[in-house]
């Protein structure tokens, strides 16, 4: 039983939270299993087997690793998802589970629905005084109001926490991920997590730019799952259209309720979360857009000198005149080098926006998150997509088999 005692307790000191280096714990094994019980009731309705009485895990030593074997209900590995990933063993077909040794970073996403103050701060109040607790690096980017409601709640603790105005960062979801990622890396440098509690006030809008922002809070859980960071998303259910607040259970894994977070029951992986957004067609280009075909790299000078002419016509300012030629040109390259040697460019304005469509008969795209975060170093070819999110203030994508369409739109002023 001391084996079973000594991997137990690997797992429980993960689940609550402590450095890797403190992971061979003294403390009593009776001790962990009362308090991973306790943990547990607040963030999963799966009870953690009794160590005591003959569970069916078996624990094995290891400097790195507890071993869990086939026999084990899955619905006890999906307990532990939260800090630990699971493969199976090539040699004997048992489950092995890593713990915080081998995987110290794991994002946690939650979504908190509000309707009054008080459910606001009973969310939000022990998440950051938590986090004061460990250390963690914290940032509340909410509106002015709630921002306000934090203060006087925290008082003087309010000092140690970084507050932005939720309007500028969340006001390009391309961007807003792109920030947060950068935030992440940069706390992480200085061995701290990141802990934020975000309002996304611009999903309070539907249509192309609302659906965007919704995507966003689906992208963060791939885009940043090794991420060194606790999220919290708060959605005052008096302001947010209905149908927004109805995918806050799709977007995030967890949701926040009296005081306590629970596993998502309606929660939807990103991939097929973004294949369904990706179903529904684009509206067609209007009779009167501007066409112009373009087959090897040696037209893109012609296409650079028609887009900035006609961005200057539409009363573009001439920094945004030269970012969204550069957009329309890193996708119109891929279109040559990657969709099938040539495309189709189609351009427009309305009352509100200026549009550019570039669509090639390519074999589609194969990464979902094609874009939404920098390439690694020394990958160039994969910047395309991502400068176009940055230069547009909105991008949409279209891919199949039978092609790709990239629909790139500036606001006008």
């Amino acid at each position: 039983m001391a084996v079973a005692h000594s991997g137990y307790a690997a797992v429980v000191l993960g689940v609550l939270g402590y450095r890797p280096d403190d992971l061979a714990s003294r403390a009593p094994a009776a001790e962990l299993y009362g308090r991973a019980q306790a943990w547990l009731a607040c963030h999963d309705p799966h009870s953690v087997p009794d160590p005591v009485s003959a569970p069916p895990i078996t624990w094995t030593p290891h400097p790195e690793a507890a071993r869990v074997y086939a026999g084990n209900p899955p619905a006890f590995r999906r307990t532990f998802a939260a800090f630990t990933t699971t493969s199976r063993d090539p040699h004997s077909d048992d489950w092995v589970c890593w713990d915080l040794l081998a995987w110290p970073h794991q994002l946690t996403h939650q979504g908190l629905l509000y309707g009054s103050r008080e459910e606001f701060l009973a969310g939000t109040v022990p998440f950051i005084r938590d986090g004061l607790e460990c250390g963690d690096w914290i940032r509340v980017v909410t509106t002015e109001r709630t921002a306000g409601w934090l203060r006087a709640a925290l008082g003087a603790d309010a000092r140690q926490v970084r507050f932005d105005e939720c309007s500028q960062w969340y006001r390009h979801p391309a961007r807003a991920l792109g920030a947060l990622h950068r935030a992440v890396r940069k706390v992480s440098v200085d061995g701290q997590r990141l802990r934020m509690i975000g309002e996304p006030l611009g999903a309070a809008h539907t249509g192309p730019e609302g659906r965007e922002r919704v995507r966003l809070e689906s992208l963060v859980n791939a885009a940043l799952a090794s991420a060194n960071a606790s999220l919290v998303c708060v959605y005052d259910t008096r302001v947010v259209d209905p149908e927004v607040l109805a995918q806050v259970a799709r977007t995030h894994p967890e949701l926040v309720a009296d005081g306590g977070a629970r596993p998502s029951p309606n929660y939807t992986d990103s991939a097929t979360f973004n294949a369904e957004f990706d179903n529904s067609p684009l509206p067609r280009p209007p009779s009167s857009a501007l066409r112009l075909r373009f087959h090897r790299v040696a037209d893109l000078a012609t296409l650079r000198a028609f887009i900035a002419s006609y961005a200057t016509w539409a009363g573009v300012p001439a920094q945004s005149v030269g970012q969204f030629v550069q957009a329309v040109d890193e996708v119109a390259t891929n279109a040559i080098e990657h969709g099938g040697g040539s495309g189709v460019l189609c351009l427009w304005t309305d009352a509100q926006r200026m549009s550019c469509e570039v669509k090639d008969t390519g074999a589609g795209l194969r990464d979902p998150l094609a874009g939404h975060l920098p390439p690694p170093a020394g990958r160039a070819s994969l910047r395309g997509l991502w400068l176009a999110r940055q230069f547009c203030d909105l991008v949409e994508v279209r891919s199949d088999p039978a092609g790709t369409t990239v629909r790139l739109h500036l606001t006008l002023a």
